[in-house]
């Protein structure tokens, strides 16, 4: 068992010993993806020992991160370690 599956064991346990549904936690979300994006997904899941859901979750977090950072006024950039070099991310 990975960690976030350790997690999540962990939180069922805790909401069935205080009596809450487990159910009224989570929204069960059934989504389409292309064949790329899911490799894709997969494999950045893998890499961080991740369940799909938490890298969904994960990538969800990131998104409400960014959009509040812009939302603010602030500018995103990657810094190339080598050069130093400055380039703006800009998301449309």
């Amino acid at each position: 068992m990975n960690k976030a599956e350790e997690v999540n064991a962990s939180r069922k346990q805790d909401d069935e010993a205080s009596g809450k549904s487990v159910s009224s936690r989570f929204v069960r979300l059934s989504i389409n993806l292309g064949i790329e994006p899911m490799e894709i997904l997969k494999t950045l899941a893998e890499k961080k020992g991740l369940s799909i859901t938490d890298a969904v979750r994960r990538a969800i977090k990131i998104w409400q991160f960014v959009e509040d950072q812009v939302a603010q006024g602030n500018e995103l950039q990657v810094v190339e370690k080598k050069s130093g070099d400055v380039h703006k991310v800009m998301l449309l």
